[in-house]
């Protein structure tokens, strides 16, 4: 078994993108992984391609609510005991624009996605 074996990681935006491939890399390194998304949907798929129904778990939600993000932690806890490791990948944006162009509610959620997610 890999170096991760028996670890633990729970990994935000971890259904599709970066967070998937992260996910994957801790699998073949022996961790057990609790990935979130938004898309119950792709959760599903990523659960079924993995194959891996003792060592995964999805659970929807967006990390934008404080009760969504408790979920991801309860599950990790009430299937595998423990959390090792947090990956706080899920982010996003509402689009680019110089600073000073920038409306106040495209700043507010990009620090819902970037900075609440990990704090709660």
């Amino acid at each position: 078994m890999g170096s991760l074996a028996g670890k633990v990681a729970v990994i935000t935006g971890g259904s599709r993108g970066i967070g998937r491939g992260i996910a994957e890399g801790y699998l073949a390194e022996g961790a057990s992984v609790v990935i979130n998304g938004r898309s119950p949907e792709k959760g599903a798929a990523t659960l079924r391609d993995w194959g891996t129904p003792d060592r995964a778990r999805f659970v929807a939600g967006d990390v934008k609510k404080r009760a969504d993000v408790e979920s991801v932690v309860d599950e990790a806890l009430t299937a595998f005991g423990r959390i090792d490791i947090l990956v706080n990948n899920a982010g996003g944006s509402t689009g680019f624009a110089p600073i000073h162009e920038l409306a106040e509610e495209a700043w507010q959620e990009a620090n819902h996605w970037i900075l609440n997610s990990c704090f709660w």
